[in-house]
Order: structure tokens, then sequence, then C-alpha cells
């Protein structure tokens, strides 16, 4: 028999199909975020729009890895299952039948559970969010809804998380209660690319350096999730634990040469407005991706979740059109 490993895997901004204004939670409004909760799963739970399966509804660079991991693990002796980490319906399974939908964990998104919230407010208003998304019963009878369930469910099988840092805060409260479900502590795995010193996490991180882009290829969005499935590729000794996970991801930071500093200067808000106005003038069919890497090449600095948002104010002013 295969040995089990659940897999648990942040959610994607991107979907294959059409998402109504309904189900984009930058429409639903309240006094409170129980307020917007609840307005939120009532929406879900009596839309009439089309249904999909959760593994056909994401797409993009992350979740084609993600879908390749239980083949992959297969191939190495084990039978993964893998689970959805997801902002609009909480945990569910890959055969979870859900509508298409908008709603992040991620700070900056027009449809960020957080959003209107500010500093460190925002962080718990994220783990409250999960926490009430969890005491629903979701789309999958008798499917557990949050972590701890799952790991109660199964304690004897590794659980390995891959998610961003805005994931990560939402759901480390769930994950340290699971970690205590499992039989062996070297049997959770977290995968992301910031590790907090702070965080009740801190053990179970494995090192995600930037500098293993270049071993495992892809876009930095799915860096994780690759580096999971190289791992699960070179496993042979039918055991994941968290010790062997963690050396071989260090050895292999070891053997790659070290990327000089680069030294960029800060832009304002209006700045950056300002470039992204001159260059969507100049080619209407540049994506977000390479003009904020065209912006950094010349020097300049500016985090993705704040060129993005203001990407999309661009956007909704119609700069692209001008």
């Amino acid at each position: 028999m295969p040995n089990v490993i659940n897999i648990v895997v942040a959610c994607t901004k991107r979907k294959r199909a059409r998402t109504i204004p309904d189900l984009q939670l930058r429409t639903v409004s309240g006094k409170t975020l129980i307020a917007r909760f609840r307005t939120w799963r009532s929406r879900l739970s009596k839309n009439s729009d089309r249904f999909l399966y959760a593994r056909d509804l994401y797409a993009g660079d992350h979740w084609t890895v993600v879908k390749s991991l239980p083949e992959v693990a297969a191939r190495s002796g084990f039978a993964a299952r893998v689970w959805v980490c997801s902002a609009g319906y909480g945990l569910i399974p890959l055969d979870a039948r859900v509508h298409s939908y908008q709603a992040t964990f991620t700070p900056g998104s027009p449809d960020s559970v957080s959003r209107g919230i500010q500093n460190g407010s925002a962080s718990q208003a994220a783990k409250l969010w999960w926490e009430l998304l969890s005491s629903w019963r979701g789309p999958v009878p008798n499917a557990p809804r949050s972590i701890h369930a799952l790991a109660r469910r199964h304690p004897r099988c590794p659980l390995v998380i891959v998610a961003s840092p805005g994931y990560v805060n939402a759901i480390e409260d769930d994950v340290a209660s699971a970690a205590k479900m499992l039989r062996q502590p070297g049997d959770l795995i977290v995968f992301s690319s910031v590790r907090r010193t702070n965080s009740p996490l801190s053990s179970y991180f494995v090192p995600c350096s930037a500098v293993l882009q270049r071993v495992v290829g892809g876009a930095r969005t799915s860096l994780n999730v690759r580096l999971l499935r190289r791992i699960l590729q070179q496993c042979r000794s039918g055991r994941l634990r968290h010790t062997s996970v963690r050396q071989s991801l260090e050895n292999l930071i070891r053997h790659q040469p070290q990327e000089a500093r680069v030294i960029r200067k800060s832009a304002s808000d209006a700045q950056v407005r300002r470039y992204i106005a001159h260059e969507l003038k100049v080619n209407r069919e540049i994506k977000l991706g390479p003009l904020l890497q065209k912006f950094r090449c010349r020097g300049n600095a500016c985090e993705y979740s704040r060129f993005r948002r203001l990407w999309w104010d661009a956007q909704k002013r119609g700069i692209h059109a001008a």
C-alpha cells in the first residue's frame, strides 16, 4: 500500500470560468466582518450559476503544477490527497463542486477579505474569516472543514502546506492546532516564501529561497509548489519528513551561485501611476507581470501587491484605452 500524504495548497486568482458580480467579494458590504461573511455564505449557497469541480476551476502556472502532484507522488510510492485552501469556500477537496468566485487572503486586492481594514487588524481579519469558513458546512458533506479536522482524521499521514505568506497568516492557527493531532512532529511540512520567526509554524517551514527558481523553473508564484514537486520526484524512501526535506533544500541552496544584490530606489504611488499610464499608452496589450519587471529593471522598487493595485486603478480609469 502506498503511503498517504495530505497536501493543502492555496487557491489561485485566475479562474477558467466567468465570475458573476454577486460572487466577487468586492461587492459584499457589511458593518462587520461577520456580517460580510454571512452575506457571502448566503450568496454561495443560493446562487444558481453553474458549478465546476475545484480541479477544473483554477488556472495558471501554479495550478498546472498542483494538478500534476498526485501523479508525481504516485511514481514515488505515495498516494497524495490534494486539498484547496480557498478564501471563498474554506478547505475543499479537488472534487468539490463550486462556483467561480473572486475572494483572496492576499492584501491589496479589491476582493481581499481584509479590504478596508488597516495594519495589524487586517491580519486578524484574515484569521477570523478562515475560522468562519471552517464553521460553515461547505460544499462537500462530511468533508473536513479545517486543517485541524483533516489532521485529526488522518493523524498518521504527513501533512504538507503550500501557500503564500497571506494565506499562511490566515490559516497558521489552524495548522498549528493540526500539528498537535499528528503522531510525529516531523510529519508537518510548510512550503512558503516568507518564514516569520514569530509564527507558531516557524519550526515547520522549509527554505523556499528565490535562488531555487533557476533550478525548478516556472514563474515565481509557482516556486513553492514546484519545490514540493521536485522533492516528491526525488523521494525514494517511501517517507516524507520535515528534516529530510529541509536538508535537501538547504543543500540545493548552498550549491547555487549567489545573486548580486540589487539596490532599487523607492517610488511613490504617483510615480508608479504615471509610469503605468505611459507604458499602457505605448502598448495597450502589455501584461501586469512584464510591466512590473520592466519597472524594476529600471532600478525602481515596488511591491507586487501595490503595483497590482495601481495597475487595477489604471484599468478602472480606462487608461489603457486612452
